[in-house]
């Protein structure tokens, strides 16, 4: 018993003294269509009904445990508390699955690039022997243009120099 509140079951619920409700953590299975699929909620046990923690719950309950504990440790409890719904809290296997799955995207990642980078690689080897075979061919004909302009140049020099 802490502060007036009487842990009970197995479910790490919480009741007052006068057993009016209980705060029970539910789990429920990956069948069922509830969502999220655990959540924090509170049994009235007398009314037979059950309501989810809301922020409006939040506060009311702060307020009530305020005026049974005290200020400081009504805040003590809420601090104590997750700020939503336990569906929203990592649990360290969660954490592993998103390390796996996290871990399995950047290998599928890694494959791709290495796919991608293996034809780029392919094809940098087809425009660099293109590039070889145009600079061939251009400076060949580079080469023919001058031995032909010379040899024009070398029959006017010829054909001055018989005038003369």
């Amino acid at each position: 018993m802490v502060g007036g509140m009487v842990a009970h079951g197995t479910g790490g619920g919480v009741s007052d003294p006068g057993g009016t409700f209980a705060v029970e953590h539910r789990t429920f299975p990956a069948h069922c269509s509830t969502s999220p699929s655990s959540q924090l909620v509170v049994v009235d046990e007398i009314k037979g009904t059950t309501v989810a923690i809301t922020e409006e719950t939040r506060f009311q309950l702060f307020q009530r445990s305020g005026q049974v504990l005290g200020t400081d440790e009504a805040a003590t409890l809420m601090e104590l508390l997750p700020p939503v719904g336990w569906a929203d809290v990592a649990t360290k296997r969660d954490l592993d699955q998103q390390r796996v799955a996290l871990a399995a995207d950047i290998n599928a990642m890694g494959a791709a690039l290495r796919t991608e980078m293996g034809e780029l690689r392919g094809e940098m080897r087809t425009m660099g022997g293109d590039l070889r075979a145009e600079m061939y061919r251009e400076q060949r004909n580079s080469t023919l243009a001058i031995i032909g302009a010379n040899t024009a140049l070398a029959a006017l020099v010829v054909a001055a120099l018989q005038l003369f």
